[in-house]
Formats: C-alpha cells, structure tokens, sequence
C-alpha cells in the first residue's frame, strides 16, 4: 500500500519532468535549424531555464521518496524555523524569476518565429507553449495576491 502511495505521490512530478524534457529537446534541436539563426540567444536562454527547472524537478523528485522513506518531521525538526523559512522564502523569489525570465524569452521566441521555419514548427512548441502560457497565469494570480496583500 506504501508503494501505491509513493507512485501516487509521483505521478504529477514524472510528468512534469517528461514536459521539460520534452520543450528541452525541442529547443535543442532548433541549434540545426538553419531558419532561427537570429533567435539562437533566446533559444540558449530556454534551454538554460529548462535546465534548471529539470535539476529543480529531480530535487522534487528525491525529496518525494526521501520523505516516504524517512519521518520529515524528524529531519525538521533539526533545522532552525529561521532558516526554513528564509530557504522556502528564497527558493520562493528564485522560482519567480525563473517564470519571467522564461515566459520573455519564449516570447521573444515566438514572435519573432519565421512562420515558414518548418523545422520549428513541431508539436513540441506547443508544448513550450503551454509550459510559458502556465507559467505566466501563474505570474498573474501572484501577481493580484501580491497587490491584495498590499491594499489591506
């Protein structure tokens, strides 16, 4: 039953792990298109971002089976609520500027796209896509929490 729950647990990580996957292999394989030759710097910064994000999501993974295995109240415990709460709260503003700096740059990607780049033009950009489309709603409900904290 343990084992049902760990892969229960796994479930939404895994496929966030495959879409990264996924929009990296996407944007690597831009560097043989000859057609987005001027977008090679945004595509660079793309495929950093999903980098990061990648290793950010191995971590997550981890953490998950780490947790299933070991009391985290134990490993916590341990840890000062100082420092807890300055790591989430840096993590946090890190993960904030990943966002923005992703969802510019497959902005400038995709306006700047010829539309008759058939090389570039695969089911996988739409994947990038949806990834910055998410990314940037999620800016936005941040966004109007931030500003309601502020009028109260």
């Amino acid at each position: 039953m343990e084992l049902v729950k760990l892969l229960g647990k796994l479930v939404i990580p895994l496929i966030g792990l495959y879409i990264l996957f996924t929009a990296y292999s996407y944007a690597d394989n831009l560097d043989q298109c000859k057609c987005v030759a001027e977008l090679k710097p945004a595509i660079h910064h793309i495929k950093t971002v999903e980098q990061i994000l990648f290793f950010l999501q191995i971590i997550a993974i981890l953490l998950i089976i780490a947790s299933s295995i070991m009391d985290p109240k134990k490993i916590f415990d341990k840890i000062p609520k100082f420092a807890i709460s300055m790591g989430v709260s840096i993590y946090f503003i890190f993960i904030l500027f990943i966002m923005i700096y992703f969802v510019n740059n497959v902005y400038e990607f995709g306006t700047n796209l010829p539309e008759d780049c058939d090389c570039a033009l695969t089911w996988q950009r739409d994947i990038l896509y949806i990834q910055a489309s998410l990314y940037a709603f999620s800016l936005l409900i941040i966004g109007i929490l931030f500003l309601m904290l502020l009028m109260l």
